[in-house]
Order: C-alpha cells, then structure tokens, then sequence
C-alpha cells in the first residue's frame, strides 16, 4: 500500500518490477506533473521554510492532513529536523512524477484510491492510473481529502481489507468508471 509520496514509490516499483507484487493499494497518488510546479517550488519553499520552526504554522499543516494532537508532537519534531535542500529536493520530485512507461506491464491487481474533497489534480490522477491498467478498480471516498489513512485508519483499512477479500465496496465510497 502507498499513500501520497509513498504511492508514488509504490507505481515505481511496480513499474520496475511488474511480477512483483500480487496486490496493491494506491491511495492519493500524484501523477500529473504539475505545470510549472518544480520551478516554483524552489523559490515558494525559500519563503515559507522558516514557518515550519512555528507551531502554529505546523498545526495548520497538520490539520489539512488529519494528523491528530496525539501525533503532532512527532509531526513538528520530523518537520522541523527536514533541511530546506531536502523538502525541496522532495517536493520537485513529487510535482513531476509521471508514470513509467512501464506501469502498463504491471501484473499486480490495482485498488486506486482517493478522498472526494482532493484538489481536481488527484482525482485526474487517479483516472490516469486506472485507465492505463486492465487490473485496476479505483473508488473515491467520500467526504475526506487527503489522508484518509490518517484521518480514519479503521474505515481505511476495512476499505482494504474488503477489496481484499472480494467483499465489495463499504458504504461511502463511490466506483470510478473506466473512461
């Protein structure tokens, strides 16, 4: 299973290896290269960096990640010990990730998901990851944005777990077509 940054290795491996793996979540992956989004990152990181050493600044982060008070502590902390170079390098990386051309290879069965409140890129991508594969199931969530693992791990899990089992769809989650 991958998740945001964590999908994105994921379709790597997959794409990398095709025979690998069995069974794979893809929940919230990026995988529309964010039109000028690796120019500005450099320049808009550079101005908003010192803002991480503020806890304010860090529980408006938190809050948009559905990271709880009973992991913020930790969320500050590791924010805080990410040099600039490294959230940079981080973040080109994750605005220009498109899929190998060898994602089409991929044996594994897909479950591709994503929160119905994610920016109109997301749910893009998750159409393209799914269209691109025969093996593939993609459902939306309803009612969440991104980090629906954080946000509700039980419900997150199950959602798996079902897919998992060849048990179908649980309440509040929609199919997306193949297009």
């Amino acid at each position: 299973m991958g998740f945001s940054l964590g999908a994105q290795i994921a379709i790597q491996m997959l794409s990398q290896s095709p025979d690998l793996i069995d069974y794979a979540m893809i929940n919230s992956a990026l995988v529309r290269k964010v039109p000028f989004g690796k120019e500005m990152v450099k320049p808009t990181i550079r101005l908003t960096y010192p803002l991480i050493k503020y806890r304010f600044f860090s529980k408006l982060q938190a809050k948009q990640l559905y990271i709880g008070p009973n992991l913020f502590e930790k969320y500050f902390k590791d924010s805080n010990r990410m040099s600039l170079d490294t959230l940079t390098m981080v973040l080109e990386e994750n605005m220009s990730f498109q899929v190998p051309d060898s994602y089409a290879d991929v044996k594994a069965s897909l479950l591709i998901t994503v929160g119905e409140k994610e920016r109109k890129v997301m749910k893009s991508s998750a159409i393209d990851l799914l269209s691109k594969r025969d093996r593939a199931q993609a459902i939306t969530i309803t009612g969440i944005g991104h980090g629906i693992p954080i946000a509700a791990p039980e419900f997150f899990n199950d959602i798996l777990e079902n897919w998992l089992e060849g048990a179908g769809l649980l309440l509040n989650t929609k199919v997306i077509p193949k297009c």
